[in-house]
């Protein structure tokens, strides 16, 4: 664990900020998982019906995997078993990753619509924007900036979207971000 120097008011100052972000948007996602009808189930509750293996992390991992497949009805079928839309594997891949990464446009926006987090992190920091602008994805890049996806989010290397866009010959992507006033990862336009 990190001591805090407390004798540097700057630091604590910007480690509070920090905090006090990561719990308003953790309050958020909880809001909108009671919204939906989502809230964890108690542990007691125990197993959940469906081909899954019966577990809430077995539907949450049957969920990414439709959404990576682009099984469209098997996602909307495990949504309504209970599945958490914003389940994540260990390394932070969610379905929105999933979908975003294989062009899977209408499961994209099933998720959307139920309003999952759009700017989950990956452990290499890449969120669902970076993956479909990084694999030429116009249609999903568009509902995710449409929908409040940080078009400037920065994965562990300090790339964009705009800047996967340019390396993969993404013209109309580039494009369409430019216009939502995109910044590469070195701050350029």
């Amino acid at each position: 664990m990190k001591k805090l120097n407390l004798l540097n008011p700057e630091k604590c100052a910007e480690l509070a900020r920090g905090k006090v972000a990561e719990f308003k948007r953790m309050q958020e996602l909880a809001k909108r998982r009671a919204k939906r009808g989502l809230a964890r189930a108690p542990a007691a509750e125990g197993r959940i019906a469906g081909n899954t293996g019966g577990t809430r992390k077995g539907l949450d991992d049957a969920l990414i995997k439709a959404a990576i497949m682009g099984e469209i009805e098997k996602a909307r079928e495990l949504v309504k078993e209970g599945a958490d839309s914003d389940a994540s594997y260990a390394d932070g891949w969610t379905a929105l990753h999933g979908a975003a990464r294989n062009g899977n446009a209408d499961i994209a926006g099933l998720l959307v619509s139920l309003g999952v987090d759009l700017d989950p992190r990956t452990n290499r920091g890449r969120t669902p924007i970076i993956e479909a602008s990084a694999n030429g994805h116009l249609e999903i890049v568009r509902l995710l900036a449409d929908a409040g996806a940080d078009v400037d989010a920065k994965d562990n290397d300090g790339k964009t979207s705009l800047d996967y866009a340019d390396c993969e010959d993404g013209v109309e992507i580039s494009t369409f971000l430019c216009g939502r006033g995109a910044k590469s990862g070195d701050g350029l336009p």
